[in-house]
């Protein structure tokens, strides 16, 4: 069993059809554009298989919380006529989706001696609801980096 702490940004833009307020859509919205600070708070559960002396493979699922810390939209609009104009908007902590993501992942983990070791780990965040003000489902994926140091482990 694995948890964490994680601070990131979420970046990104959306459609009208991905971007669900709770007042429905507006007239005229053709793209909202979003920065986002997250906290992302992680709990997974991970299988080590394959296990030789220096090096095992691994495979994790799991679910992450996601607190909402500072959203920044810019709401794009499009009048018939072709005229454009932006509204922007500052949200500051009030979206928590708790348990709103799922992480699938798998790596492999090489243990050098009895004090360091570095694992490399893919992964895939599938949303499970909305997230933000607007729902948007954000999925992302990537791979994981780390380095495990035991300074105090005593030698055999």
């Amino acid at each position: 069993v694995r948890t964490g702490f994680y601070t990131s940004r979420k970046i990104y833009s959306a459609t009208p059809e991905q971007y669900h307020t709770p007042g429905g859509n507006y007239p005229y919205l053709y793209e909202v554009a979003a920065n986002c600070n997250v906290y992302e708070i992680p709990v997974s559960v991970s299988y080590h298989f394959g296990n030789r002396k220096n090096h095992n493979w691994f495979g994790s699922a799991g679910l992450s919380s996601y607190l909402m810390k500072t959203e920044y939209y810019d709401y794009r609009y499009k009048r018939p006529t072709g005229q454009t104009y932006n509204y922007e908007r500052t949200i500051k902590d009030e979206n928590r989706h708790y348990f709103s993501v799922l992480t699938l992942s798998g790596g492999y983990q090489h243990k050098f001696n009895g004090w360091l070791s570095l694992q490399a780990e893919p992964f895939v965040k599938l949303p499970l609801g909305g997230v933000g003000f607007g729902k948007v489902k954000l999925n992302s994926s990537g791979l994981l980096l780390t380095a495990t140091v035991k300074p105090f482990t005593k030698k055999k």
